[in-house]
């Protein structure tokens, strides 16, 4: 789970204990549909912080081990960029499982995520990509379709020595379709996620057809690649499988990850 998930699923207080107030940023607590206190109630809050700036209202939030918290003062507790802390300020339990895979810092992560999962295509903990059918196949057009079917006519042999027989034809065609659309935009999320490797990636392109890496950053990508998995692969490997919609996916174990091929 992300900070951010976590946070979107946090529950309001209702019984709030003796105290109305965070005891961080010492803003009284109101409703999440209640209204916005007035510029009186901001002067004295600002006096009894002794802070010159005014502060947004702060509605009462229950972690997982039932204290209670000022919502924004828990965003930034647990902020990567400010707190970066995943226990609760009482107890010190964890909030949340958090995510073994990087999580880029980049402006475009979340937007790139989305997209990605309209298409059909979520990470697990470890950061392995998965394909859901229901959502994925509602993204794709008949062209799209037809083009995979196509590809995947004349790729049999290759796709039974990857994956296997093929036991449910429409599914697996309809997944190409879906990884060949979104190759390049998972080759981005992959980029980011090794940048300490890599040249700088400053835009991201977030319209189809989601080219986002120039030549010399995807070579930098591919060598990454090849470093880990030696032996005979090729830049001929490498774009075959691309056409495929197949791009290096990254799963973290024990701490440190590893390279493979995989359809996501």
């Amino acid at each position: 789970m992300t900070p951010r998930d976590f946070l979107g699923q946090l529950p309001e207080a209702q019984d709030l204990p003796d105290c109305d107030e965070c005891p961080v940023c010492l803003q009284k607590y109101v409703s999440a549909k209640a209204p916005a206190p007035g510029i009186i109630e901001r002067i004295f809050s600002m006096a009894a912080r002794r802070d010159p700036e005014p502060i947004e209202p702060e509605h009462a939030v229950r972690l997982p081990c039932q204290h209670v918290l000022g919502s924004k003062c828990i965003k930034r507790w647990i902020s990567r960029t400010e707190g970066d802390q995943n226990t609760c300020p009482y107890c010190v339990q964890q909030l949340f499982t958090p995510l073994k895979y990087i999580v880029s810092k980049h402006p475009s992560w979340n937007m790139m995520i989305a997209i990605l999962g309209g298409y059909g295509f979520t990470m697990d903990p470890n950061g392995t990509w998965l394909w859901n059918q229901i959502q994925g196949a509602g993204a794709l057009s008949s062209k799209d379709i037809l083009e995979s079917r196509a590809i995947a006519k004349k790729n049999v042999a290759t796709l039974e020595n990857l994956f296997g027989p093929d036991k449910d034809k429409m599914t697996t065609i309809q997944r190409i379709a879906a990884s060949r659309l979104t190759v390049h935009l998972r080759l981005t999320v992959v980029y980011l996620q090794v940048q300490e490797f890599l040249p700088p990636l400053q835009e991201v392109n977030l319209r189809y057809p989601f080219v986002t890496l120039e030549k010399h950053q995807e070579d930098a990508l591919f060598d990454q690649v090849k470093s880990r998995k030696g032996g005979d692969y090729d830049r001929k490997v490498w774009d075959s499988h691309k056409r495929l919609g197949l791009i290096p996916g990254i799963r973290w174990e024990n701490g440190a990850y590893r390279h493979y091929w995989a359809f996501a």
